[in-house]
């Protein structure tokens, strides 16, 4: 979710005419990386140095790959709450 979010931003950036630098990525991955994983909660510490992470993820060089994944997600965690219901339609659906 956390690259799907960074993918959303990075194209909301461009949708407003922002350029998109190095340095504008890399803030706003390390902004996300440290909110995803507690940094200003105490949980983990986040070094700056982390910011650069996403130019090694290939991911992010396909349009909306990422969305692929939390679209999946959702759809398999709704058709997996039907199955396991008490709805006999939803279930009956599924067989």
């Amino acid at each position: 979710m956390m690259f799907t979010e960074f993918e959303l931003a990075m194209n909301e950036a461009v949708a407003a005419g922002e350029l998109l630098t190095g340095a504008k990525l890399s803030s706003l991955y390390l902004e996300l990386l440290r909110r995803y994983h507690g940094h200003d909660l105490g949980v983990v510490t986040i070094d700056p140095a982390y910011a650069l992470e996403w130019a090694y993820i290939p991911h992010f060089y396909h349009n909306f790959y990422v969305f692929q994944y939390a679209t999946s997600i959702t759809a398999a965690v709704g058709l997996a709450e039907k199955i396991v219901s008490d709805d006999l339609l939803a279930q009956r659906d599924f067989i």
